[in-house]
């Protein structure tokens, strides 16, 4: 996808344009470039293909999962997908902080990720197998293959309960996940400049007693 193409998507999912507009605007810029018939369907059809997703995306949020073995196959049914699985207590402050950052990171695009959660306690095994210590613990999969994992929220900055504050947060896991390639771009946008908080003074994260 070029950048034209992509800051079209942005556009659409901030709301500035809908579906139609978006293809009018399309259809009148490749009218005026004069491109071959045959790479102005490949425009189109991408686009649309992007908006289809983004509106299943939309729709399908982060997915709880309740039994240990439906995670399991689950992650089995998507062995060729980008999936992210985040294992979490429903009682822990920092738990509820990260399922509303999965849930905005959901909204936001990610046609090519699933995402799944599932209680630590529903799912004794995989957390002794996965070794997960402390929560909250997001695995990110591609391909099968374990490509990044975040403890707490050491990796991506500060919760605070701050339009700014999130954006930050957001902004580094679109960047980790865009670095693992399991997304092709990023749209998060910070609204104010927000110094990188010191890591190693975040110890707020909770301790998985197993």
């Amino acid at each position: 996808m070029n950048q034209i193409d992509s800051r079209n998507i942005e556009r659409y999912q901030d709301g500035e344009v809908d579906s139609d507009e978006l293809f009018d605007e399309l259809e009148q810029e490749l009218e005026d470039t004069g491109l071959q018939q045959k790479y102005r369907e490949q425009r189109i059809d991408q686009l649309s293909h992007e908006i289809q997703s983004l509106k299943h995306a939309e729709v399908s949020g982060v997915v709880s999962v309740t039994r240990e073995a439906d995670l399991i196959a689950i992650m089995s049914q998507n062995f060729n997908s980008n999936v992210v699985v985040f294992f979490y207590r429903e009682n822990f402050q920092t738990c509820l902080q990260m399922d509303l950052i999965l849930e905005m990171l959901a909204e936001r695009h990610y046609t090519s990720v699933k995402y799944y959660k599932i209680d630590v306690l529903s799912c004794p095994f995989l957390v002794t197998k996965l070794k997960i210590k402390v929560l909250p613990c997001v695995l990110v999969y591609q391909n099968g293959v374990e490509r990044d994992r975040l403890v707490g929220f050491e990796k991506l900055g500060i919760y605070e309960d701050t339009s700014s504050a999130k954006d930050l947060i957001l902004k580094n896991f679109e960047s980790r996940l865009y670095h693992c390639g399991v997304i092709n771009r990023t749209l998060t946008k910070l609204r104010v400049a927000v110094k990188k908080p010191d890591y190693d003074d975040d110890d707020d994260d909770d301790e998985l007693d197993i």
